[in-house]
C-alpha cells in the first residue's frame, strides 16, 4: 500500500543522505565553511557525526525508545479502530499509516495540525479500505483523549507544585 511505500521511499531518502554525508567526509568534499544552504546543511551533518560518535548509547537508547513511541502510537490507534469495529487491517500497517498521517502536523498550516492530520489520515487509511467516517471518529477520540491527559497532567503538577512550595 501506499503508505508502506511513503515510509520505505522516506527510509532511502534517510539513508542517501546519510551514505552522501559519509562520503563527503571521507573525500573532504563538504567543507563547514561552504556558503549559504549547503553550509547548513554540513553544519547539522557534522554536529549530529559529532553526537553520534561521541555519545553512541545515548545515541542508540533513543532510537530504540524512539521505534517504541512509534509502535506504542500504532497500538493505540489499532485498539481505537478495533474499539470502533474496523478490522481490515495489520497492526503494522495501522502503525506505519498512523505514523505517517501525524507527519502532516509540522507542516505551519494550523495549530497542531487540527485538521490536516484527519484529511491526511482519511486519505492514507482509505488505502486500508478503512470508511473516512470510522478515522475522523478514532483521530478525534484519540486527539481529545491526549490533550486531556498532556492538561490534566500539566494542571496537577501546577496544582501540586504551588501547594508544596
Amino acid at each position: 500500500p501506499a503508505p508502506r511505500l511513503a515510509g520505505i521511499i522516506g527510509l532511502c531518502a534517510a539513508c542517501a543522505m546519510l551514505t552522501a554525508y559519509g562520503v563527503s567526509l571521507r573525500w573532504n568534499v563538504v567543507a563547514p565553511d561552504t556558503p549559504g544552504f549547503v553550509q547548513k546543511i554540513a553544519r547539522v551533518l557534522s554536529e549530529a557525526h559529532a553526537v553520534m560518535k561521541n555519545r553512541p548509547v545515548v545515541v542508540a537508547v533513543n532510537l530504540l525508545l524512539t521505534f517504541f513511541k512509534l509502535f506504542l502510537i500504532g497500538i493505540c490507534y489499532w485498539a481505537t479502530f478495533h474499539a470502533f469495529g474496523a478490522y481490515a487491517t495489520r497492526l503494522i500497517d495501522m502503525t506505519i499509516t498512523a505514523n505517517s498521517a501525524g507527519l502532516v502536523a509540522y507542516v505551519p498550516v494550523s495549530a497542531n495540525g487540527l485538521g490536516t492530520v484527519e484529511a491526511t489520515a482519511v486519505y492514507l487509511f482509505g488505502f486500508l479500505e478503512i470508511a473516512p467516517p470510522v478515522v475522523i471518529t478514532t483521530y478525534l477520540t484519540l486527539r481529545v483523549a491526549s490533550l486531556t491527559l498532556a492538561w490534566g497532567g500539566a494542571v496537577i503538577i501546577i496544582f501540586f507544585s504551588s501547594v508544596f512550595s
